[in-house]
């Protein structure tokens, strides 16, 4: 069956996907699929090379489909990462008043997470940038950040709860 319906199965694959790796992937699901439902063949319901097409054209068509999917989401992202994700005049005002209150908790900080959480809030990188940047994986560098504004916000809630104690 293989060898007398395969050139047809081929044409229809990759005349829907256009990609030839792509097509051989969908032919070699086509096949296993029908390998494996076999028995649930009813030959009333239709010849053997339509059943063989129609399951063909639905993978190829299924394929299209999750590449086209897989494009939206990577554009999406990609327009995304572009954007910046705060405003330079409100980041200028965090950034002095950051400056101030974290004179006594800077120490709370390792030289890691200061060095990740200086290039996000100071320098405005997104986290695949300070990724790139430090060498290391994006996980990594938010593990850092929000580990480290942990340890900050613990800090000055300390500080905070002296300050309000010495009043």
């Amino acid at each position: 069956m293989y060898a007398q319906t395969v050139p047809r199965v081929y044409g229809l694959v990759n005349r829907v996907i256009g990609d030839r790796t792509l097509s051989e992937d969908a032919i070699q699901d086509v096949y296993l699929q029908i390998w494996s439902a076999s028995h649930n063949y009813n030959p009333c319901l239709g010849s053997p090379l339509a059943l063989v097409m129609t399951i063909a054209h639905r993978r190829a068509v299924d394929i299209v489909r999750s590449e086209q999917r897989s494009r939206h989401r990577i554009i999406k992202y990609s327009l995304q990462a572009e954007q910046p994700d705060h405003d330079p005049v409100a980041g200028l005002v965090d950034r002095l008043a950051a400056a101030e209150s974290l004179g006594g908790c800077k120490h709370a900080l390792t030289d890691l997470q200061r060095e990740s959480i200086y290039l996000a809030y100071y320098d405005g990188l997104t986290g695949t940038e300070i990724a790139a940047a430090l060498g290391v994986n994006v996980s990594t560098v938010k593990t850092r950040i929000r580990d480290g504004i942990l340890r900050l916000r613990a800090c000055l809630a300390e500080e905070h709860g002296q300050n309000q104690a010495d009043r």
